[in-house]
């Protein structure tokens, strides 16, 4: 037998109780004013339900598929009692919305993507929060969100998985995201700016774990990211400011922790900043963005070139591609320089993320003023255009330092070179240093100190020699070289091998003899 309910007008304010409510195919009316009580289940099977007044339920609210089921009205739905609760509406739209759980155990799970072009109200005193899961909540552009009681502790949008809070937005200023995970209340302020707005909407989900990005080199960060997505902004720009929760989310240092956001397979660091305990703040222009909190690292272009296996306007890269297939390569798949140690897998193969590589080389940064005082040592892929990259083929980042620093070049066979200061706080740079283009980007600490760099077909090179490391060409270097061309050594990857050709010929053995004649030293050997 089908049950249908043709009319039900509501006139009074007086609840009416019921065990279960389900319309199967006619049109119920919740007249201004009254209150319709359900105390286990509401179901619109098909039919219509326009609610003008309140409607409470304590179970379960369920709006079933169908062009012949439609929710309207601009009543109130009210989710009240104790238990859990779901909902389902199957694309209509409802107005006022509100939490009034009383336990522990009372939120409310979405099962299909929810929108809500009135206000949203927690009131309730147990627990009123609205797990996404994985479909989108959507308030207008006017809906407020408010709370009269228990808010935020057990009221906000739980984000426990791809779904996001999204809110309309008509004009430049700033939404707030009332979100968390099921035991912290995280939100996020995005102070949005555009030149046009077209059925605009800004949503945001919250990420109870680490960036699966997170550099490598960030020793302080935050176990929580932020996913926020904007549409029909045109000129676009947001300042984020994330809410983290003070216990669990620090790893680290507090206070380093700033804003970082993610997009185009990058990480960016404008406008980082943080309040050293609670939140971060950083500006994206991205209408799709990863924001969370590591230390302000320093995304450093560096460029340097070595005059040995210099020919032309770049470098060779013999020792990558040595003599296939007997011998792929001679360059060693780890770095040599020791801890931290840097390993690149793919060290024979030119068709790799690093491209062309010459060699390895350690970078240093040190401190602008002290340049005795080495902040971190890196081991990284020399381009035969001369960059330096790390393993994924990136412009490396290093990490951040509240003064000026110097950055060094170190190289198995090469004096190494020290920087000018880089002034400012070593923090969320975007920068590029190159060796090559003048005699005075390579510094001497002494006045009498040789020139750093050697001019070789236009370009400001590192200086040979330098076999065992110690920051000068002497004696003890000229012998290895002699040694190594004595016996005829070949096939080999090798300090004495000064042009990097998997060789030790003549003509290292003649440039050891020139550097060595000119009695050439580094800088460095002055600390």
């Amino acid at each position: 037998m089908r049950y249908i309910i043709i009319s039900l007008i509501l006139i009074t304010a007086i609840p009416l109780s019921q065990a279960q409510f389900v319309n199967n195919g006619g049109t119920v009316t919740v007249q201004a004013g009254a209150t319709l009580r359900v105390e286990t289940d509401f179901t619109n099977t098909s039919g219509t339900i326009n609610n003008l007044g309140l409607i409470e339920v304590l179970g379960h609210f369920s709006n079933a598929a169908g062009s012949g089921t439609t929710l309207s009205g601009s009543g109130e739905l009210r989710f009240i009692g104790t238990a859990n609760s779901n909902i389902t509406t199957n694309g209509d739209a409802l107005n006022h919305v509100e939490m009034a759980k009383t336990t522990s155990t009372g939120k409310l799970t979405l099962l299909d993507n929810t929108t809500i072009n009135g206000n949203l109200e927690f009131t309730g005193t147990g627990n009123n929060k609205i797990e996404a899961g994985n479909f989108n909540l959507t308030l207008s552009a006017t809906s407020v969100v408010s709370a009269t009681t228990n808010h935020p502790t057990n009221g906000y949008v739980v984000t426990n998985g791809t779904g996001r809070f999204i809110k309309g937005i008509t004009a430049n200023g700033t939404k707030t995201f009332e979100i968390g995970d099921a035991t912290n209340y995280t939100p996020l302020s995005c102070a949005v700016t555009g030149s046009t707005y077209s059925s605009a909407t800004l949503g945001a989900r919250v990420v109870d774990a680490t960036h699966p990005n997170k550099p490598s080199e960030a020793d302080s960060y935050l176990s929580r990211y932020w996913d926020i997505a904007a549409n029909g902004i045109t000129g676009y720009s947001n300042t984020m400011t994330g809410t983290y929760a003070s216990s669990g989310d620090i790893n680290g240092t507090a206070s380093r922790i700033k804003g970082a956001s993610y997009a185009l397979s990058a990480w960016v660091f404008t406008g980082a900043t943080t309040n050293g305990s609670s939140t971060v703040t950083g500006s994206t222009l991205q209408n799709t963005v990863d924001f969370t909190g590591i230390n302000a690292l320093n995304k450093v272009d560096l460029t340097v070139y070595l005059s040995g296996p210099l020919s032309g306007s770049s470098m060779t890269n013999t020792l990558q591609v040595y003599d296939p297939p007997y011998i792929p390569t001679l360059l060693p798949i780890t770095s040599q320089y020791g801890a931290p140690t840097t390993t690149y897998s793919d060290i024979g193969n030119p068709g790799g993320v690093a491209g062309n590589v010459t060699d390895w080389v350690k970078v240093e940064i040190r401190d602008g003023t002290n340049p005795a005082t080495i902040l971190e040592t890196r081991s990284l892929l020399l381009k035969t255009n001369g960059h330096i990259v790390d393993p994924s083929g990136s412009v490396p980042f290093f990490k951040d330092y509240t003064a000026n620093v110097r950055f060094t070049i170190h190289h198995r066979n090469h004096l190494a070179v020290l920087g000018n200061s880089v002034t400012g706080p070593f923090e969320g740079k975007n920068t590029s240093y190159n060796f090559s283009t003048s005699q005075t980007q390579a510094v001497k600490l002494d006045p009498g100190d040789p020139d750093q760099l050697q001019l070789k077909n236009g370009l400001y090179c590192m200086r040979p020699g330098d076999i065992n490391g110690d920051f000068e060409v002497n004696g003890s270097d000229l012998t290895s070289v002699k040694a190594s061309f004595s016996i005829g050594t070949y096939d080999v990857y090798t300090g004495a091998d000064i042009n990097c050709d998997g060789t030790v010929d003549g003509i290292d053995l003649t440039t050891e003899k020139l550097s060595f004649s000119l009695g050439l030293f580094s800088t460095l050997i002055n600390l």
